[in-house]
């Protein structure tokens, strides 16, 4: 038994090195028949790592913002930040509601505006998110977004022309030119002062933010009451706390459930959610890869059949001097095998490349700092056996014809 396996063994390790063999001495043909595979698995790679990653730097960044928080949002008729959209506003007077809700202990709300912010002759896309003027509302935003000052010193309750940024724009010219403490920025026609600069915190909505007081931002936005969203501290079991909260709010806006105007969402919940997005969106790209990868199969297959048509009396020799249609088959498979496995290899390794590139560009092109790529040895073997695997699929119908050809047949040519 143990002699047995021990010669298949053997078998399997020179079918293989005959079937490199042969591949090397076809190199151009070979190359060719791998383009295909190459670009599938390049395509699933990348896009898996750059989706993986994706959803691990979201997933990182909710957790460290405070995972019982409940946030209170105008319901939206599209994405994009907080308000946008919504087809009713949350305002001051929500907020008191939620704050009398049995279970919440304090609430902060805050506006959150995307701005064209003027540095000087320069200008640039940015968004301010506002600080509420009690100590107890502040204490939670500081918390819930881990607010540190890295150079300078933290806006006052009161003050007015004062702004702290967040770390991208002390590092980056975001707004076409490099801020410090006590640089002039003007956001809608309003003149404002940096006085602090935040620690980097790796969190888009605190290293990309320009923090001002929440009276000043009601003034240059003429927004005296509505909110784009409201955080609620539990002080019980959060998913009844959260249930508490659109009771009272349904109660108070005169709607059934099911007509709410406004969404509730504890940071579990909201994590869930952006989860589910780039699921749905890496399944269709990932499925866009597939096809390709379908396709490089299908160019294998039709590189397997032309070569037992050029191969036909290599085949007749082989059968002439004992070898069985089980070698034959294993033959040609394995040569099918090792073209998918090569172009796999190939792909993972460059799809992986490729999706750092793309993410390194999107944090310093796009100013996104927390789209990443995962690398990991788990994407590439998957990716190499999905590849070897549609080799191996491919040439298996090629490879019982060669072993079905009659010998003598076979000779002849």
């Amino acid at each position: 038994m143990v002699s047995g396996g021990t010669d298949d063994a053997v078998d399997m390790v020179n079918t293989v090195t005959l079937a490199f063999r042969n591949l090397k001495r076809n190199k151009l043909r070979s190359f060719l028949a791998i383009i295909g595979i190459i670009l599938g698995t390049m395509a699933i790679t990348a896009l898996a790592s750059l989706g993986l990653g994706l959803q691990q730097s979201i997933e990182s960044q909710f957790e460290r913002s405070g995972g019982t928080l409940i946030q209170i949002t105008p319901k939206s008729t599209a994405g994009g930040p907080p308000g946008e959209n919504a087809v009713a506003s949350i305002t001051e007077d929500d907020q008191d509601v939620i704050g009398r809700t049995r279970g919440v202990s304090a609430t902060a709300g805050r506006l959150i505006e995307p701005s064209t912010v003027k540095t000087g002759e320069e200008e640039g896309d940015g968004f301010v998110a506002t600080m509420p003027e009690n100590a107890e509302s502040r204490e939670i935003v500081s918390t819930e977004l881990n607010y540190e000052v890295e150079e300078g010193r933290f806006i006052k309750p009161g003050e007015r022309t004062g702004v702290v940024i967040g770390a991208s724009y002390a590092e980056d010219p975001v707004l076409g030119e490099i801020l410090r403490v006590r640089d002039d920025i003007s956001i809608r026609g309003t003149e404002f002062e940096v006085v602090g600069i935040l620690e980097r915190t790796d969190q888009f909505v605190v290293d990309q933010s320009i923090v001002m007081n929440e009276d000043v931002a009601r003034d240059v936005y003429n927004k005296p009451s509505a909110y784009d969203v409201i955080i609620a501290q539990p002080s019980g079991n959060v998913q009844t706390v959260k249930e508490n909260i659109m009771r009272a709010m349904r109660d108070d806006r005169g709607v059934d459930e099911g007509d709410e105007t406004f969404d509730v969402q504890t940071n579990k919940e909201a994590i869930s959610s952006i989860t589910s997005v780039l699921q749905i969106i890496s399944g269709v790209l990932a499925a866009i890869g597939a096809i390709s990868l379908v396709l490089g199969g299908i160019t294998i297959m039709n590189t397997m059949y032309t070569t037992v048509l050029q191969r036909t009396q290599e085949i007749g020799v082989m059968k002439s001097v004992g070898a069985k249609r089980r070698d034959i088959t294993l033959l040609f498979v394995a040569e099918a095998g090792l073209l998918g496995g090569i172009g796999g290899i190939i792909g993972s390794t460059v799809g992986l490349g490729l999706a750092q590139v793309i993410a390194s560009l999107a944090r310093s092109g796009l100013g996104i700092p927390f789209f990443e790529a995962l690398l990991s040895p788990t994407i590439f073997a998957v990716g190499v056996v999905f590849a070897a695997g549609t080799g191996l699929i491919s040439g298996y119908a090629p490879a019982r014809r060669a072993a079905k050809k009659n010998p003598v047949e076979a000779l002849r040519g």
